[in-house]
C-alpha cells in the first residue's frame, strides 16, 4: 500500500547517526523508500521520522528538488528554534510524496 503524505520542505537534509547508549532517547524513525508521485522511478531511500502529536510532515528542500516533485502550493510557517524568544516566518513550499 503507498501512502500520499503532504510535504512542507525546509533547508536541512542530513543522514542521521545513532550512537545507543543506556541514556539516550530513541524516537520513532524508520528507513523507507520516498518517491515522487508523478515520477515513481525517482526514489531514494530515507529516514523517515514520526511525530504522532505533529500536524505537519516536513522534508528537506535538498530532498524534494531531488525527487523533482512539483510545489502544488506555498505557506508561510512560523518556527520557535531552540533558544529563540520570536518566532522565525518562513515560506515554504508544499509537495506531494509517496512512502
Amino acid at each position: 500500500t503507498t501512502s500520499i503524505f503532504t510535504a512542507f520542505t525546509n533547508s536541512s537534509f542530513k543522514k542521521p547517526t545513532y550512537d545507543a547508549s543506556a541514556s539516550d532517547t530513541v524516537l520513532m524513525t524508520i528507513k523507507t523508500s520516498i518517491r515522487n508521485p508523478d515520477q515513481p522511478d525517482r526514489c531514494v531511500e530515507a529516514y523517515v521520522f514520526f511525530d504522532p502529536g505533529s500536524e505537519e510532515s516536513y522534508i528537506s528542500s535538498k530532498l524534494s528538488q531531488y525527487l523533482g516533485v512539483r510545489t502544488i502550493d506555498t505557506d508561510n510557517i512560523s518556527l520557535f528554534t531552540f533558544g529563540s524568544e520570536r518566532p522565525q516566518t518562513r515560506e515554504s513550499s508544499i509537495v506531494e510524496i509517496n512512502i
